[in-house]
């Protein structure tokens, strides 16, 4: 496909579409005749990916709107979710209006931007109890893969959960149906310090276990609280790689990340 025909397609109808999927049109318009092409594959690439991306704005924007004049009937002028994230813009009483959009949103990129603001220290409290409502909505068969809706509502617990949720984050983590998100799950215990004592025997077992790559956040949250009964299995899995679980991306570049996050165990533990 040439330039010229590709461009008429990403700008076909544009004036029908909201604001913001006009704007976002023509950034991808700009991009392909302002950017060089490198190479023949390059250019039926970039190509590709704009007419894909294009697409993706069109119906992304669409959904987005409903959302939009309701933030922007509360005093709320945004052209995205993710100026929501920036300081000064976002705050308490936005989140009313999130929360109800957070199950409404079908759209899984949006869905996960409003997810990504709801991370914000800004929006805990409060957001803690509408992530993991989220998370239990989805599951393997609406939300499938490792770049799943779960992960990024794990990544957004990691920065706004507290002790108070141990015990859910803890059963979500041993359901192995939560594939990926488990990991981070595993990291987000670390914000829950008024409970180590409690979690301990937790994060044993995740060291111990043979599920995926449960021991790798684990053992590093072990070796930051300098849980010395932690130590040989660290030293273990790090003089004996065959014995790990078997990594969900396997490559040279899972057993490096493994033996880096290992080593740092090892050395907060003191060994």
């Amino acid at each position: 496909m040439e330039l010229d025909e590709a461009i008429a397609l990403i700008v076909s109808g544009i004036d029908e579409e909201p604001w913001v999927v006009q704007r976002g049109l023509k950034s991808i318009v700009a991009d392909l005749r302002e950017r060089p092409f490198l190479s023949e594959e390059g250019y039926r690439r970039r190509i590709d990916w704009a007419l894909m991306n294009a697409e993706r704005m069109r119906v992304m924007g669409r959904e987005f709107v409903g959302l939009q004049e309701e933030l922007q009937a509360a005093g709320f002028f945004v052209d995205g979710l993710q100026e929501l994230q920036r300081p000064g813009v976002g705050g308490k009483t936005v989140l009313p209006i999130l929360f109800k959009w957070l199950p409404l949103l079908q759209h899984k990129d949006l869905k996960q931007e409003l997810v990504g603001v709801l991370g914000e220290k800004w929006a805990a409290p409060e957001s803690i109890g509408p992530l993991l409502e989220e998370f239990r909505r989805n599951n393997s068969a609406n939300d499938p893969g490792d770049n799943n809706t779960r992960w990024f509502v794990a990544n957004s617990l990691c920065r706004v959960v507290d002790h108070r949720w141990r015990n859910d984050i803890l059963d979500l983590i041993r359901d192995p149906c939560n594939e990926s998100a488990r990991f981070m799950l595993v990291k987000s215990l670390s914000r829950m310090r008024k409970s180590s004592a409690e979690l301990i025997p937790d994060l044993i077992e995740f060291v111990e276990s043979d599920a995926g790559d449960l021991y790798i956040p684990a053992a590093r949250l072990l070796g930051r609280w300098k849980v010395a009964e932690a130590l040989p299995r660290v030293q273990y899995l790090l003089a004996t790689p065959e014995a790990r679980p078997a990594p969900p991306a396997p490559g040279a570049w899972a057993s490096d990340f493994e033996s880096a996050e290992l080593k740092k165990a090892l050395k907060a533990l003191g060994g």
